[in-house]
């Protein structure tokens, strides 16, 4: 029993390392088998500093870029009557020719319009791709509610460069 709830701390003991890992740690490590690869001098360490010199090189380059190329929108009616539904539909266009590995997609909806389907997601946006998000709000209570902001938020796959976030703003 204690084995098992041991095995379960060192696990997440290694998430947490994994998690706290800076992109000055991963240069670290790179040198580090670069140099173990000329003391052993093994083809297939050369092999794994290529790979992540290759990793290092894609993320330096194209996290800071990844979200240049996106174009986000929003429609919806703006005027409603009490207890009708407004369709609400978000569309991601992706202008690149490169996609984008993971995009999170955030929409800040006011208390009083909240309904069961949510606008907030993680999808994957490809090259040259448009993707549209539809959702619903009731209108409960008369007033001018705030609709937005959309928050987009990407990264590298590893997680070795701080988040990107663009936003748009809120309507009314």
């Amino acid at each position: 029993k204690s084995k098992g709830r041991r095995q379960k701390l060192n696990y997440s003991a290694f998430c947490l390392l994994l998690s706290d890992f800076t992109m000055g740690q991963f240069a670290a490590l790179i040198l580090a088998f670069l140099l173990f690869a000329f003391l052993v001098q093994v083809d297939f360490v050369f092999y794994i500093v290529y790979v992540f010199l290759g990793i290092y090189a894609w993320s330096r380059w194209m996290t800071p870029r990844a979200l240049n190329g996106v174009e986000v929108t929003r429609t919806f009616n703006d005027h409603a009557f009490w207890d009708e539904e407004v369709f609400i539909t978000i569309t991601l266009r992706n202008t690149k020719r490169i996609g984008l590995t993971w995009l999170q997609v955030r929409e800040s909806i006011a208390v009083d319009l909240m309904s069961r389907q949510s606008a907030n997601q993680v999808l994957n946006l490809r090259g040259r791709e448009t993707i549209s998000l539809i959702y619903s709000v009731k209108a409960r209570n008369r007033g001018n509610y705030k609709i937005g902001p959309v928050t987009l938020k990407t990264s590298d796959l590893f997680g070795l460069f701080p988040d990107q976030t663009k936003m748009l703003a809120a309507n009314y």
